[in-house]
């Protein structure tokens, strides 16, 4: 995931050098059942010590079981928090395509963003 204070852009696969806008897959879900879904993962219980570790530290570690929310809920809160300025970069990694532009898609439907790249949401392979 990547934001930046201007236009994010994505990039498709280097072996595909152009730019494209991706449609988030499969049907749009309401922003009550995305926020009933982000109050269910088990990363929410632990939202203000993971800000009180990442203002703390430099460098901070989290470790989560497999869809707890570590991916698509941390840059969120990120976000929310007065200490990330407008120019600051959140970037998140993934080890596949497919993965990045799954979970750049997620959270872009979850920010109120209509397409990947359009906001504050965008990835680069």
């Amino acid at each position: 995931q990547k934001r930046a204070s201007s236009n994010p852009r994505q990039y498709n696969s280097s072996r595909n050098n152009h730019n494209r806008n991706y449609e988030p897959r499969g049907h749009s879900q309401s922003m009550e059942e995305i926020k009933r879904v982000q109050l269910s993962l088990p990363v929410y219980k632990h939202k203000q010590e993971i800000k009180d570790k990442v203002m703390n530290n430099a460098i901070t570690l989290i470790v989560g079981e497999t869809g707890s929310g570590k991916t698509t809920q941390i840059p969120q809160y990120l976000l929310e928090w007065e200490l990330i300025s407008p120019s600051s970069r959140i970037v998140c990694t993934q080890p596949r395509t497919v993965a990045a532009i799954g979970v750049a898609e997620r959270v872009a439907e979850e920010q109120g963003q209509s397409k990947v790249g359009d906001g504050k949401v965008g990835y680069h392979i």
